[in-house]
């Protein structure tokens, strides 16, 4: 008993440190202090079932009770799309986190703290357009800037309404749009610039 409370008094001060941890790193942990991968597993679960340990997605674990860790599982990865359009004050709605990573994972509506958030796939060539902010004096993460994430709107399919679309209009770099938008390829390119110039302000 008393072996089991040391190890949790030097698991949670070496793994509260950081946003998240995965299980390869915990098992690592117990291999240090002589225990083995079936320890591990019954220690973290046992943390679980106590509430000091909360689940992010299969293998990474935080002991930060925030939805802004979600996106460091699936590096590499930014928050955009809608939730990009609410944090960069272009949406009046609030908005889920949406994260788009490079891995191949199944997109679609995941939950971490009884929270909802979006995963989707962006290709390789694709990633990049974000920036690193600071998000409740702790954490720093990715976030797509405002040029990047109306381009991903329009790649995804996804609906923009007139009062966002005049936002976007005032907040965008015409230029950064068009040298990103080459890099989603010709059509694309050339779908952008048709939907800024012939003033398409909604599109699904």
């Amino acid at each position: 008993m008393g072996e089991h409370l040391k190890y949790v008094k030097e698991f949670i001060s070496h793994f509260s440190r950081f946003p998240l941890f995965s299980f390869s790193s915990a098992k690592l942990f117990f291999s240090f202090h002589g225990s083995n991968e079936v320890y591990a597993k019954k220690f973290i679960s046992n943390m679980l079932k106590d509430g000091r340990l909360y689940r992010i997605t299969k293998g990474y674990y935080s002991f930060n009770k925030s939805i802004f860790v979600v996106g460091l599982a699936y590096k590499p990865y930014y928050y955009g799309l809608e939730y990009a359009l609410t944090y960069h004050g272009l949406w009046n709605q609030q908005a889920n986190i949406t994260v788009l990573t490079t891995q191949k994972v199944r997109e679609g509506v995941r939950s971490a703290f009884g929270i909802n958030y979006v995963l989707k796939r962006i290709p390789q060539r694709l990633f990049f357009g974000f920036r690193s902010i600071n998000v409740e004096a702790k954490y720093n993460v990715h976030i797509s800037d405002v040029e990047k994430t109306f381009l991903d709107m329009v790649y995804f399919d996804r609906y923009i309404g007139a009062d966002t679309m005049e936002r976007l209009a005032e907040r965008m770099d015409l230029q950064k749009v068009s040298k990103y938008a080459k890099l989603y390829g010709e059509d694309f390119s050339e779908k952008v610039a048709s939907i800024i110039k012939g003033g398409r302000i909604a599109m699904r």
